[in-house]
């Protein structure tokens, strides 16, 4: 199966010139426009995607990536997830627009096996990139969102290193979430807060960065984990640079921890060799 006519805001369902071919190809999942004034406009799943999903028997995991604009999100799920010889997802690292509108999904699950042995229908979704500015908060907003609670697993992919500037970036999503999604509490959760309700909710974390000085070594020389380097970027900071930004900061870390108890990373630093991205990115052998 091949799919044409990419890249457009709002892809209709008529719009579709799907072509047989035996292979996969990405398919507009969540439309997301914007009112007269502006502010976003969810439209409804395209019916390209209710008939592919209506279609899977048994137990599904999504898996989305989702990152600032020209970040490499759909380069993660094409070199990552998808079976060799795919053409994947749209990139065009030339190009000043977005290549991605909404959310898109595969059109082919990709069957994988969760930790207790249990087969599962894998669900790739490619997020239009964030744009980080004040004047698409909402939209960003919009978009994380949906990315977030829709899924399983999410792959957040940023470019440098995983310093305190790209965890107050994250946060600064992830708040803003939390802000804007009401959770309908039982009368034993009355007490939680907003942040604690939400994280009943929060899919797995896989930090993808591209970070080409990354030093795989502490300072005294030990080699540590990936694991290991995502804590040492959410370590509570000491450093005195103001009590305030001092304070910020620690808020932001102690949030991600709270809301992504399950959480790892990834240098994903050869995207455009896919050899050495399957060499450094985590189990692509059907595991979860």
């Amino acid at each position: 199966m091949s799919f044409r006519s990419l890249g457009s805001e709002n892809v209709r369902d008529e719009d579709l010139v799907v072509e047989d071919s035996g292979r996969g190809c990405p398919l507009p999942f969540i439309n997301i426009g914007n009112t007269s004034s502006g502010r976003p406009r969810v439209a409804a799943v395209t019916e390209a995607a209710k008939r592919l999903l209506s279609n899977i028997e048994g137990p599904i995991c999504v898996v989305s990536s989702i990152g600032l604009f020209k970040s490499g999100k759909s380069s993660v799920l094409n070199r990552v997830l998808l079976p060799s010889g795919e053409d994947g997802f749209h990139v065009d690292s030339n190009d000043d627009q977005p290549c991605t509108r909404g959310l898109w999904v595969w059109s082919e699950p990709i069957k994988a096996q969760a930790p207790d042995g249990t087969e599962v229908s894998m669900i790739l979704v490619d997020c239009e990139g964030l744009d980080g500015g004040s004047s698409f908060q909402e939209r960003d907003c919009c978009i994380f969102s949906l990315s977030v609670l829709l899924s399983s697993y999410i792959i957040y992919n940023s470019v440098g290193a995983l310093a305190d500037d790209a965890v107050e970036t994250l946060w600064r999503f992830v708040h803003g979430m939390a802000n804007s999604v009401q959770v309908n509490s039982s009368k034993d959760d009355e007490e939680k807060t907003e942040q604690q309700s939400i994280a009943d909710f929060m899919p797995k974390l896989l930090w993808a960065f591209r970070d080409e000085k990354l030093q795989r070594k502490d300072e005294h020389g030990r080699q540590f984990s990936s694991r290991q380097h995502l804590e040492r970027a959410l370590e509570e900071a000491t450093r005195e640079f103001g009590a305030d930004k001092v304070q910020n900061l620690n808020k932001a870390k102690a949030g991600l921890k709270h809301l992504f108890p399950d959480r790892d990373c990834f240098p994903a630093v050869n995207l455009t060799d896919p050899e050495a991205s399957r060499q450094e990115s985590p189990n692509k052998s059907g595991g979860l």
